[in-house]
């Protein structure tokens, strides 16, 4: 089964003979079929009859929600988790703080290994080098999460200022932008990082995790802190390294793009539909994990499986996933 997306503009999904049937205001229609579908990913304003949300309950679909600025809206989930002992140890272990911080270091360290793998893979730069070693050095003497978060954003400042340099000037990009980007870069990175986003956090909900209590990330209303932590090791080999090659090799240029309102840039359809085929191929390539080969989706889905033995004691460290 995989994620089954629809680019819809005032779209409806329907249902005939317990098979899905979305319809575009044009009136084509397509067939989705449940058994071979694990998610509904909806990009853009979609309809949802009553017969339609019938069978995504009896088959435990979830559907996710997605502007197509890029931004995640909401989803419906028809499996909550009824494992209370697992969320039990993941309060607790709110309070360990000792526990909490080294967890966090590993989570940071990952991020820091990899954005420094992909800036050397497109520029040899020793000072580059030098500056990402000596804040990954200052990580590991952080005494708290507030230290630690300003390291992380240290090492992302200097990680985006040098994504300058090997990016085409043309894209104007001046450092990380959201709500709205400000450039086109921006747009790709802010959509690819929110496709990853609903692909784990389904992930982190299938293990009956609770996606909004992380262990680096600071807890907030409505923020899913736990899918933040977890998606850090992620962003920089399937979607920084992405959205380098789609500008890189001039797969999209300046005209596969959408001026809003607020002054800032989101994809067009041709361009929503090229970014999702991308990822989508990219998480299905297969690579080395633990000794064996496997596509990157189940590394993702290994990983989450992976913290939550950390939260039940049943392995003592974090160990994030680094691709060489």
């Amino acid at each position: 089964m995989s994620d089954y997306y629809l680019l819809s503009t005032n779209g409806k999904l329907s249902c005939s003979n317990d098979v899905l049937v979305y319809s575009d205001v044009n009136g084509e229609s397509r067939r989705i079929f449940p058994h071979l579908v694990e998610r509904i990913v909806s990009v853009g304003a979609l309809n949802i009859t009553a017969s339609a949300m019938s069978v995504l309950m009896s088959k435990q679909i979830p559907v996710y929600f997605m502007n197509k600025n890029g931004s995640f809206r909401s989803s419906l989930d028809f499996a909550p988790a009824k494992n209370v002992f697992l969320r039990q140890a993941q309060y607790r272990l709110l309070d360990d703080e000792v526990r909490r911080l080294d967890i966090a270091k590993s989570i940071v360290a990952g991020k820091l290994r990899s954005q420094l793998r992909l800036m050397q893979r497109h520029k040899s730069d020793n000072e580059l080098k030098k500056q990402m070693k000596d804040i990954m050095h200052d990580c590991v003497k952080c005494i708290n999460l507030e230290q630690l978060r300003g390291c992380e954003g240290i090492g992302a400042n200097t990680y985006f200022h040098h994504c300058k340099s090997v990016l085409p000037t043309w894209i104007g990009f001046e450092g990380r932008s959201t709500r709205p980007p400000k450039d086109v870069f921006n747009s790709v990175l802010s959509f690819l990082y929110s496709l990853l986003y609903q692909r784990l956090e389904g992930f982190i909900v299938q293990e009956g995790l609770d996606p909004a209590v992380g262990v680096f990330h600071e807890l907030a209303y409505g923020r899913k802190s736990l899918t933040c932590d977890l998606i850090e090791e992620f962003r920089v080999p399937l979607c920084d390294s992405l959205a380098f090659a789609l500008f890189n090799r001039r797969q999209v240029d300046e005209y596969d793009f959408i001026c809003t309102e607020d002054k800032g840039i989101r994809l067009n359809d041709k361009t929503i539909k090229l970014v999702i085929g991308t990822l989508e191929k990219k998480l299905h390539e297969n690579v080395t994990y633990n000794g064996g080969v496997i596509p990157y989706w189940l590394i993702i889905q290994k990983q989450v499986h992976h913290f939550r033995r950390v939260v039940e004691g049943k392995e003592s460290d974090y160990v994030p996933v680094y691709f060489r």
